[in-house]
């Protein structure tokens, strides 16, 4: 779906350059083209008579240009980001700025950090709060690439269990329903 529409593209590419930074938009971009310069070489041998489809992949098969990308070096890493560059995200960028910038009325960025999470399952209310504390000892660091923190939510629910009882097979039947009370008389 992404391949036939220009504006869903441009959006993955650019949310993968928030998750993860340009390089890694770059070589997203790159294996995308891949996959559509596969799918339409694929589409023109299917409409020629006579003519039997080339042996190349097609995405998601194995060896195709996506495949490859996402199949590098560190596969699990990469398969998250790339996951991460296709779905929803919140995201909060926090830059810092020299301050003698204010008094020529000119910003100077000193660093920027971006943290993104999946919005599926949280809303933005629930995980601004942690995602920034989590990445508050990366803040102002130079990082070389995206580093990956997975971090479970804790909404402080509680399961509180009873006193465990033994019941006894004979006991193990559908619950009674109570026998209507008599009707009384006037």
């Amino acid at each position: 779906m992404v391949l036939g529409d220009p504006p869903l593209f441009k959006d993955v590419i650019d949310r993968a350059e928030l998750v993860a930074g340009a390089k890694f938009a770059r070589e997203l971009k790159l294996a995308l083209d891949g996959e559509r310069r596969n799918r339409d070489l694929n589409r023109s041998f299917a409409r020629t008579p006579g003519m039997a489809p080339p042996p190349m992949p097609v995405a998601p098969e194995f060896g195709s240009p996506y495949q490859i990308f996402v199949d590098g070096e560190d596969r699990e890493r990469m398969a998250s980001l790339a996951e991460l560059a296709f779905r929803t995200c919140y995201f909060a960028i926090a830059v810092a700025y020299d301050f003698r910038g204010v008094e020529t009325k000119r910003k100077i960025p000193l660093w920027q950090t971006r943290m993104t999470v999946d919005a599926q399952g949280v809303s933005m209310r629930e995980i601004m709060t942690p995602l920034i504390a989590t990445a508050g000892s990366f803040l102002g660091r130079d990082q070389p690439e995206a580093i990956m923190v997975k971090k479970h939510l804790n909404r402080d629910g509680r399961v509180e269990i009873g006193t465990p009882t033994v019941v006894e097979e004979s006991k193990r039947t559908a619950p009674s329903v109570p026998e209507p009370a008599p009707a009384r008389g006037r």
